[in-house]
């Protein structure tokens, strides 16, 4: 199976829709002259060689929960609900809102499930196994772990196993991708790499697997808050951010009830450079909406 990324700017439809990468790309059911056919989604399993504590083999799916191809973002999902929503070309929420008034589980400023500490989503509220079969589910943390500590450190750097680069494109020519190495120079997974954001702009994130050959590409999707999505914050910076399925209880106690996700933020602070830095885990208002990575473990 082919594992390279689609070339920089290549359309792709979806149920009707033809535009370009992220989310001005992505629709919904209703197509340009009314509904569209369904189609089913093939996921791929991607093996970049990552063990469980019991030696199961932990397998990325090649897209997001939703999306036709690696560079889309699929459809955006609230913490704890399978009720996903597309966005249109305009970055606009097809459907209810994203905010609590909306969320499944909120009701009168108080969650009705998982509301005790630390929780797991169920099968039937996750994203992935709802929409990609019960094979699949959304990656826990410690799983994010095991990818991210194999993350190579230096670019001599033995001991593991992942090569992980920043995949972006030069703004004066959007069909050509161009890669840059990433290295984390602290245990918590912190790094910096610097992109010139006056004339290029970031598209994702590319782990290669150095035993297995295999790479999962993490576009950067954005987040959704009330009716528009945004890949870029008021501050702009950039997300490529993902659900995790467990909420962890080693926060303060308000932030335990929210939802936590995995996430590489873009901070242009740097004059015209872009500093990309990793945030693991962070945390989220259940209500906002985000995408969702599936796995499966054999």
């Amino acid at each position: 199976q082919d594992r390279d990324l689609l070339p920089r700017g290549a359309p792709y439809n979806l149920q009707g829709y033809t535009g370009a990468r992220g989310p001005q790309g992505a629709t919904g059911p209703q197509g340009p002259t009314g509904p569209m056919p369904e189609l089913p989604i093939v996921y791929n399993k991607i093996d970049l060689g990552l063990k469980t504590s019991d030696g199961k083999t932990i397998y990325f799916a090649d897209k997001n929960v939703g999306a036709r191809n690696i560079e889309q973002p699929g459809m955006y999902f609230q913490w704890g609900s399978a009720k996903g929503r597309y966005v249109d070309e305009n970055g606009n929420v097809i459907g209810d809102p994203f905010d609590h008034e909306h969320y499944e589980y909120y009701d009168n400023y108080t969650y009705s499930k998982y509301n005790e500490g630390y929780s797991i989503i169920a099968p039937e509220d996750d994203a992935a196994t709802v929409h990609m079969g019960s094979e699949w589910k959304m990656p826990t943390k410690e799983m994010m772990d095991i990818l991210l500590s194999k993350v190579t450190k230096s670019s001599t750097d033995s001991t593991r196993t992942i090569d992980l680069n920043v995949v972006y494109h030069d703004r004066s020519n959007p069909s050509v991708s161009l890669e840059k190495p990433y290295y984390y120079v602290e245990e918590n997974y912190q790094g910096q790499v610097f992109i010139d954001d006056s004339i290029y702009e970031v598209d994702g994130l590319k782990f290669t697997s150095k035993t297995t050959g295999q790479s999962l590409y993490l576009p950067c999707v954005g987040m959704c808050s009330g009716s528009s999505c945004s890949k870029t914050s008021q501050l702009g910076s950039m997300y490529a951010d993902y659900w995790m399925s467990d909420n962890t209880c080693d926060y303060e106690d308000g932030n335990r009830y929210q939802g936590h996700y995995f996430t590489y933020l873009y901070y242009p602070n740097f004059g015209n450079q872009t500093a990309i830095t990793t945030h693991f885990p962070a945390f989220s208002s259940r209500g906002d909406g985000y995408s969702v990575r599936g796995v499966c473990v054999e």
